[in-house]
């Protein structure tokens, strides 16, 4: 669903007011310094901007990806597609959008992959290589191994 409303994000977006768009886009920090409310307020506000933009500036949004594409820096990606974007009077739209406005959503058919057991062939990787794969596996599982407990 192409569009759609993440539930999460839009809730905390909502319950988190403190935060400001401002404080979205200036933030420039891990979440290791952050309270679990304003990492909250943080990821709803820079998601519902997202959708915002997605739903009232496609072409803006595009333009934006475009040059990112580009291998624009992001910032000044953003100044091209966004030329005298105001923070402050963006975050009072985005409050008048979540009480007011219309959020659309594009259901899109799941393209099948050509992928099937057949296609694929085991082969057992070098030493090296297992090795290198195994640390990833090591690192991501430390990363997430607190978030399932949650």
């Amino acid at each position: 669903m192409l569009g759609g409303v993440n539930t999460d994000a839009y809730l905390s977006y909502k319950r988190v007011r403190q935060v400001s768009l401002r404080d979205a886009l200036t933030w420039d920090k891990g979440l290791g310094s952050l309270s679990d409310r304003e990492a909250s307020g943080l990821y709803g506000t820079s998601w519902f901007f997202m959708h915002w933009l997605y739903n009232t500036h496609p072409d803006a949004l595009g333009r934006y990806e475009d040059e990112l594409g580009k291998g624009t820096e992001p910032k000044r990606a953003f100044d091209i597609a966004f030329p005298g974007f105001d923070a402050d009077a963006t975050n009072r739209e985005l409050y008048e959008y979540q009480r007011h406005g219309k959020f659309s959503d594009m259901p899109l058919p799941l393209i099948e992959t050509r992928l099937s057991a057949d296609s694929l062939r085991e082969e057992l990787l070098p030493p090296d290589q297992a090795k290198d794969l195994q640390g990833l596996f090591d690192e991501v599982s430390k990363k997430y191994a607190g978030k399932r407990q949650d």
